[in-house]
């Protein structure tokens, strides 16, 4: 690991920079989910955990529970949909200078399997310079 992929530099964004400030901390994992959750209220109806966040990777997971499972018994579709918007949105702030913001034009989700387990889910940019 380089010495700027370690530490947010000035051109980090302020959700990395925060993340960097908190994953310092004895649970600044839940920590940093919470604020982001209280930022993006939408998002706490999953209750996620981030695992990791760095330019060009985020990595969030939820656990399977009864909040978020459907009639089935299993993790609700619209539940993984949530973690994955989650899951790109943090990518898309880690991975662009302070300087630009995104917006979301869509998402398609393709749910090939039930999920009975707890989830995790990652975003990858192979080259987040570019």
């Amino acid at each position: 690991m380089t010495a700027a992929a370690a530490a947010p530099s000035e051109q980090a964004s302020s959700t990395l920079r925060l993340y960097h400030s908190f994953a310092r901390l004895p649970l600044g994992a839940w920590l940093f989910s919470r604020a982001l959750c209280f930022k993006a209220p939408y998002f706490s109806s999953i209750r996620p955990r981030i695992r990791q966040l760095k330019p060009g990777l985020s990595e969030w997971e939820i656990k399977n529970r009864r909040s978020v499972r459907n009639h089935l018994g299993t993790v609700h579709a619209l539940a993984m949909g949530n973690l994955a918007e989650l899951c790109a949105g943090t990518l898309m702030e880690a991975s662009l200078p302070s300087r630009l913001r995104w917006i979301p034009k869509g998402m398609q989700i393709e749910y090939l399997k039930k999920a009975t387990t707890d989830l995790v889910a990652t975003a990858v940019i192979a080259d987040p310079k570019t």
